[in-house]
């Protein structure tokens, strides 16, 4: 695996036609000093925040990263981050995109969750936890009450290198499909469920936390989600390589 030293330059990921691209890159902290705790995050793409939840519990930007490119840093505790307010629609479909390193598996969930709400019936929730661990394998794309997920049993959770990870929320596919990938990879062993439709509104959007447990330790370069419809495997290969070589993960 090689592991970049150079500034990335700042480059839109691609869009694509009838989808909504939302876009937090922490390379657009790299004006920051060492060791800063960082209060938002900004959508490059469209400008919606991920907020840290307390001024006193905060993800420090760092540039000791093992890209060496400057990330976030989640301490696995109490320093997450989540939307101010989200308007996303996801009924039709989404798939989030990470380049993150995990520094331990004892802390289940993150790390990245979503809540999602029904426009017409606003008692109806869902979380979506993206992902969890249990045991030696990844759950990915969990929807509760559901529940449905994709089960993950090929990702090494020892290894903290830095990795790209795609996960379509998609009923519509199947394990040969790739729903799961690790540095284009297809890691999807099983699927369970069929109920892989998120309500009308992705209303609360978490960054190093579940929804509603679980604190996620370690690094964040970027996460990305392209809502309003399912991508195909090329569209998620494309968005891959672009991630690949703009952080020089694989």
């Amino acid at each position: 695996m090689r592991h970049s030293r150079r500034q990335p330059i700042i480059e839109h990921l691609p869009d694509f036609p009838s989808l909504y691209r939302r876009e937090w890159a922490s390379d657009s902290l790299r004006h920051r000093k060492h060791l800063t705790p960082i209060t938002h995050l900004r959508d490059i793409a469209h400008g919606e925040r991920l907020s840290a939840t307390s001024p006193t519990s905060r993800p420090t930007w760092r540039t000791d990263d093992p890209l060496g490119l400057g990330a976030l840093l989640f301490d696995g505790v109490d320093d997450w981050m989540q939307s101010e307010q989200s308007a996303l629609v996801g009924d039709a479909g989404f798939t989030l995109f990470l380049v993150f390193a995990s520094l331990t598996r004892a802390i289940p969930r993150g790390p990245f969750s979503i809540r999602t709400r029904s426009v017409t019936d606003l008692d109806n929730l869902n979380d979506i936890e993206l992902f969890w661990i249990v045991g030696d394998r990844i759950i990915a794309a969990a929807n509760r009450p559901g529940p449905s997920w994709w089960d993950c049993t090929h990702v090494d959770l020892d290894t903290p290198d830095p990795m790209v990870m795609s996960i379509r929320f998609d009923g519509g596919l199947a394990v040969g499909d790739g729903p799961v990938r690790v540095n284009g990879v297809n890691v999807t062993s099983t699927k369970t469920g069929a109920d892989f439709s998120p309500n009308d509104r992705l209303e609360v959007i978490k960054l190093g936390r579940g929804i509603t447990t679980g604190q996620f330790h370690g690094w964040v370069w970027n996460a990305t989600v392209y809502t309003n419809g399912g991508m195909s495997t090329a569209q998620v290969a494309e968005v891959e390589a672009s991630l690949a070589a703009r952080y020089g993960v694989y």
